[in-house]
């Protein structure tokens, strides 16, 4: 897992936590803040790596609705679930897509 990510001019730091992460008064698995650029990933739980990448992914979609003015769309967690789900299945599907944008 990266130490961090950029998000258009933004770099977020990716910190794994041991700490509870509570949003909106119930327990989660990861947590994006916006007004100190982190994702923060639990360490706890039962998480595999498969769902390690799509848990960070739907974070980092999260902070890029955000920092692309979408707000409105930044706290709809089924848009933001099955985006996330979507890209990791297009990268891990097409490699070579990886490398073409790299280009």
């Amino acid at each position: 897992m990266p130490e961090s990510v950029m998000i258009d001019t933004v770099r977020y730091a990716i910190l794994r936590v041991k700490e509870p992460l509570i949003l909106e008064g119930r327990e989660c698995n990861a947590m994006v803040e916006y007004n100190t650029a982190q994702i923060k990933m639990s360490e706890g739980g039962n998480i595999g790596d498969g769902n390690k990448a799509k848990l960070l992914m739907h974070e980092i979609v999260h902070a890029i609705l955000f920092e692309r003015g979408l707000t409105e769309h930044a706290g709809d967690e089924e848009l933001v679930s099955e985006l996330a789900a979507g890209f990791v299945n297009l990268v891990r599907m097409n490699p070579q897509l990886m490398e073409f944008l790299q280009g």
